[in-house]
């Protein structure tokens, strides 16, 4: 699943994207928490410091915020907005480059994605 503007199925978004991640955190929900918390002037170091805590290798940081990208709950500022995967057309590459080349990038998580964390 990736999460569109149209989308609003917040607990199947939270359960699935807990999935997804089940593989590289054991406690993936308290992760995702905890960046929904952190989302403020959330950069990629940022993303990257939180993530550490939870994964101790760089690799497995770096596959989590892949899923991120591809499942369009995490998009990358640019310009006056931020754009997620299916606003590139589905080119996750180009959102990783962006990633990699500036550490302060400003990072944006998706409302469908905070919705599903932050509601009832």
């Amino acid at each position: 699943m990736r999460f569109g503007s149209h989308r609003g199925a917040h607990n199947f978004c939270e359960q699935y994207l807990d999935r997804e991640i089940a593989d590289l955190v054991p406690k993936g929900s308290d992760l995702l928490f905890e960046i929904v918390q952190q989302r403020e002037n959330l950069t990629a170091s940022k993303l990257r410091y939180i993530a550490s805590k939870e994964l101790k290798d760089p690799e497995s940081v770096g596959k989590l915020i892949d899923v991120m990208l591809w499942n369009g709950s995490l998009g990358v500022v640019e310009g006056d907005g931020a754009r997620y995967i299916f606003d590139v057309g589905y080119k996750r590459q180009y959102l990783a480059t962006l990633l990699r080349g500036d550490g302060d990038v400003s990072l944006s998580l998706h409302p469908t994605l905070v919705a599903a964390l932050t509601t009832g």
